[in-house]
């Protein structure tokens, strides 16, 4: 079976985000948007799932989604319901977690026109999952340049999107291959470690700048 999970990211809003009490605390959904043709990818047990919500900006885009994904004879679930965590975080059992979803996908779709960063694209990638990546502008700028091996889409899918990931699909040696050379490319530029390290950096700098001492933990 052929899973592809469509998913954005998502982030916890704090009440300390907001100037005025009360506040509750809230979430900061991604809205996903995908131009192109909706098509089968030639295998009967292919499904795409949708793991982020939709509806903070109306459920039309959803509608619509749907309505082509049928006209297509692609095989489309909704159930963002099965992995919305509530406002601490916790699943709404029943439930999964994204780490399920990772680990059935065959492919992770990423079409975001706007990311922060894109922390659910690197989440696949340490997944070893191949990924259809929108060329988001922090993309551009501070990712493709790595270069990892990505199947790129600049605002919509073409039939040449749909001929390479049926390419890739249909050759998991391709896949591991990939898989590898991502994770080693993500391990040396994206992992918490070195993000540790610029973060302490970073510190230090600031804590130079003000003419205290470092502690050296």
């Amino acid at each position: 079976m052929k899973v592809v999970v469509l998913g954005a990211g998502l982030a916890g809003v704090t009440t300390a985000w907001y100037n005025e009490t009360p506040a509750v605390p809230t979430w900061n959904y991604a809205a996903v948007h995908v131009y192109g043709a909706v098509r089968a990818i030639e295998d009967p047990e292919a499904i795409l799932l949708i793991t982020s919500p939709a509806g903070d900006e109306g459920l039309d885009y959803l509608v619509q989604l749907e309505l082509q994904a049928e006209r297509a004879g692609v095989r489309l679930r909704y159930a963002a319901d099965r992995f919305e965590p509530d406002l601490e975080g916790k699943p709404i059992g029943p439930a999964h977690t994204l780490h399920d979803a990772y680990l059935a996908a065959d492919l992770i779709t990423y079409p975001s026109l706007f990311e922060g960063y894109g922390n659910a694209l690197i989440e696949a990638i340490f997944y070893g999952k191949p990924v259809v990546v929108n060329r988001y502008p922090v993309y551009v700028a501070d990712i493709a340049p790595l270069g990892l091996r990505l199947v790129e889409i600049d605002g919509a899918v073409t039939d040449e999107t749909v001929e390479e990931v049926r390419s890739l699909l249909a050759n998991p040696r391709r896949i591991r291959e990939n898989a590898h050379h991502n994770y080693e490319i993500a391990n040396r530029h994206l992992s918490y470690r070195v993000l540790r390290r610029k973060l302490r950096r970073e510190m230090e700098a600031v804590i130079a700048a003000a003419g205290e001492p470092a502690n050296p933990s």
